[in-house]
C-alpha cells in the first residue's frame, strides 16, 4: 500500500523535496551574504575610528612641536633648566619659581590648544616642575613614564599614550639641549577629555577611553586612583571621573546616560569577548527601537603594551537598512520558489490528467 501511494505521488514528493532544498539553500545564502555585508560595514566603522584617532594624534603632535619651538626651546628657558642641574636646594627652589612665573602665562594660553600638562624633568628623569601640580616635584619617573625615560636616553622626541603618576593621556616629550649639553626634557600632555572633545568635533558619538585596571594601578599614586571607576562594558577597564561625570544627566551632547548605560550593559558580554583579541572591532545592538554601533580601537603605550581602548558609541540608522534588505531578499526568494513550485505542481497535475 505504501509503495503504491509513493509511486502515485512521488512526483509531488520530489517537487516538495526540491522546493524545501532550494528554499533552504536560498535562505542560507541570503543570511550569509547579509551578514557579510553587515560585517564589512562594521569593519569600515572600525577603520574610520582609527583614521580619526590618528588624525587627532597627528594634530596634537604638530601643536606640541610648534609650542616647543616657539615657547620652550628658548635661551631663557634653557638657561634656567641648565642652572637647575647644578643648583643647591635653596637655589633650586628659586629657579623653579622663576621658571614657573616665566612660563605660567604661556601655560594658561596652552590650555586653548587643549594642553593639560607641562612638565620639566632632569636627565635622570627626576621631576623639576609640574605646572599642573607645582607643589609636587623631586620624584623619579624612570619606571613610571617610559616616554620620558626613552627621550632622555636617546635625546630625541617621543610621543605616545601613558598613565603617569598624576596624569593620564597623550604625552609628547622633547629633549632639552643647551649648547650641545643635555639638561633634561619637557613633556606636553593632552588629557582624556581633550581627546574626546577633539574626536567629537569630527564624529557625533559618545567617546570613552577605557584604561586597563592593571595598568592604571601600576602607575598612578594611591590618591589619584580615586579618580577612576570601573567601566560598565568591562570591569577590567577603568574610566576617569574627569572625562565623564556619572551623576550628570548627559554623558555628552549626543547620547544621554539613560540610554548609554543600558546599551553598555547589553553589549558588555560581547565586548568582553572581543576585547581579549586586543584588536579593533565594531558591534551593534538595538535599544528602544533604535540601532547603535559600538566601535573600539586598542591603544598601546610607547613600548607596544596594550593599555587602553578608545570606544565610540553612536546612533546608526543605517543598520535598519541591512535588516530591510535581508527581509526583502528572503521574501523575494521565497515568493520566486513558491511560484516555481506552483508551476511544477500544475505541470505534474496536467501530465497526470493527460495520461488518464
Amino acid at each position: 500500500m505504501i509503495g503504491h501511494f509513493f509511486k502515485k505521488y512521488r512526483q509531488y514528493f520530489y517537487a516538495f523535496l526540491g522546493f524545501f532544498l532550494l528554499e533552504f539553500v536560498a535562505t542560507f545564502s541570503v543570511v550569509i551574504s547579509s551578514q557579510a555585508r553587515l560585517d564589512d560595514y562594521l569593519e569600515q566603522k572600525t577603520i574610520e575610528l582609527n583614521s580619526n584617532f590618528q588624525l587627532v594624534q597627528s594634530q596634537l603632535k604638530s601643536t606640541s612641536e610648534l609650542l616647543y619651538q616657539e615657547t620652550i626651546n628658548q635661551p631663557k628657558i634653557l638657561l634656567l633648566l641648565d642652572e637647575a642641574n647644578n643648583a643647591n636646594p635653596q637655589e633650586l627652589s628659586q629657579i623653579r619659581t622663576d621658571l614657573f612665573q616665566t612660563l605660567y602665562p604661556s601655560y594658561q594660553n596652552f590650555k586653548n590648544h587643549n594642553l593639560s600638562l607641562l612638565q620639566f624633568s632632569f636627565p635622570d628623569n627626576t621631576t623639576f616642575l609640574r605646572f599642573h601640580r607645582p607643589e609636587m616635584f623631586g620624584d623619579n619617573l624612570t619606571q613610571f613614564i617610559p616616554i620620558l625615560r626613552i627621550t632622555n636616553q636617546t635625546q630625541t622626541p617621543h610621543f605616545g599614550f601613558e598613565t603617569g603618576r598624576t596624569f593620564t593621556g597623550f604625552r609628547y616629550a622633547f629633549p632639552m639641549i643647551n649648547h650641545h649639553k643635555h639638561i633634561g626634557a619637557v613633556e606636553f600632555g593632552y588629557s582624556v577629555q581633550a581627546i574626546q572633545l577633539l574626536l567629537q568635533s569630527q564624529n557625533p558619538s559618545a567617546f570613552q577611553l577605557l584604561l586597563s585596571d592593571e595598568y592604571v594601578k601600576s602607575s598612578v599614586t594611591p590618591e589619584e586612583l580615586t579618580n577612576y571607576y570601573p567601566s560598565l562594558l568591562d570591569q577590567r577597564y577603568l574610566r576617569e571621573y574627569a572625562s565623564f561625570d556619572p551623576k550628570s544627566p548627559y554623558s555628552d551632547e549626543h547620547i544621554s546616560i539613560q540610554v548609554l548605560n543600558p546599551i553598555s550593559t547589553q553589549l558588555a558580554p560581547l565586548f568582553r569577548e572581543k576585547v581579549n583579541s586586543q584588536r579593533g572591532f565594531s558591534i551593534s545592538t538595538s535599544y528602544q527601537g533604535q540601532d547603535y554601533v559600538l566601535t573600539a580601537s586598542p591603544i598601546q603605550d610607547i613600548e607596544g603594551k596594550p593599555v587602553a581602548y578608545l570606544v565610540a558609541i553612536a546612533l546608526d540608522p543605517n543598520l535598519s537598512d541591512f535588516r530591510r534588505i535581508k527581509v526583502i531578499a528572503l521574501a523575494s526568494s521565497t515568493a520566486s520558489f513558491l511560484l516555481i513550485f506552483g508551476l511544477v505542481l500544475f505541470q505534474i497535475r496536467n501530465s497526470q490528467s493527460v495520461r488518464k
